[in-house]
């Protein structure tokens, strides 16, 4: 299988890139209709939920006690991540989550839309184009940025719903901070600057020829 042009392994990938843009695509018009008629209704029902990781420890006590005494043991050193969903009235937190859930949304479509073009032109066998490692170096800062917006997303998600249960005693954990994003960012800028240096250089011995 050819790595670049019609029927490649390129050509592969754009197609999931294009299927996962038009889902997304389909999640923020949902979400986005959703959330501007909580603002008009004033219900805080949003259909994603907010995601907040509970603790395990309640978990793993409920499950050792369907083993018999010495037969397993269980330990666990992370949440649980769940989405919630409140009832209640509307308050100024929920709205800026909201607000954060379809601004991610549309964050993503633009990084995946972004990534679709370099695609499109290695799969017409455009490889050398300058402007695929031009957008390639905006999907890797998109990558980058988007790893502390997601952390602080999901910060304010725990603070909305400590605020949603009150006094009732509920183990919580810290938001995990998703490095995964940080080295595709950073893998993705280097095949950035692979695929500048390789269209230079093509142009280069054009010019020579």
């Amino acid at each position: 299988m050819k790595a670049t042009g019609r029927w490649s392994i390129v050509s592969l990938i754009r197609f999931t890139v294009q299927f996962a843009w038009a889902v997304v695509l389909a999640i923020t018009v949902i979400t986005g209709g959703m959330f501007i008629a909580a603002l008009a209704t004033g219900n805080s029902l949003f259909p994603l939920g907010f995601p907040v990781y509970l603790g395990a420890g309640s978990y793993i006590t409920d499950l050792r006690e369907l083993f018999e005494p010495g037969t397993v043991v269980l330990q666990s050193f992370s949440g649980i991540r769940v989405s919630y969903f409140s009832f209640q009235e509307l308050s100024a937190s929920t709205v800026l989550l909201g607000l954060m859930q379809v601004g991610l949304l549309g964050y993503t479509l633009y990084a995946l839309s972004v990534l679709k073009r370099p695609l499109n032109s290695m799969a017409l066998d455009r490889v050398f184009e300058p402007e695929n490692g031009k957008d390639l170096k905006i999907v890797s800062l998109l990558l980058l940025f988007a790893a502390p917006l997601k952390y602080g997303y999901e910060w304010l998600s725990r603070w909305n719903f400590e605020s949603v249960i009150g006094t009732i005693e509920l183990t919580l954990m810290a938001p995990s901070f998703d490095f995964t994003l940080l080295m595709a960012g950073f893998t993705c800028y280097v095949v950035a600057e692979i695929v500048n240096q390789a269209a230079i250089m093509h142009n280069e011995q054009k010019m020579t020829v």
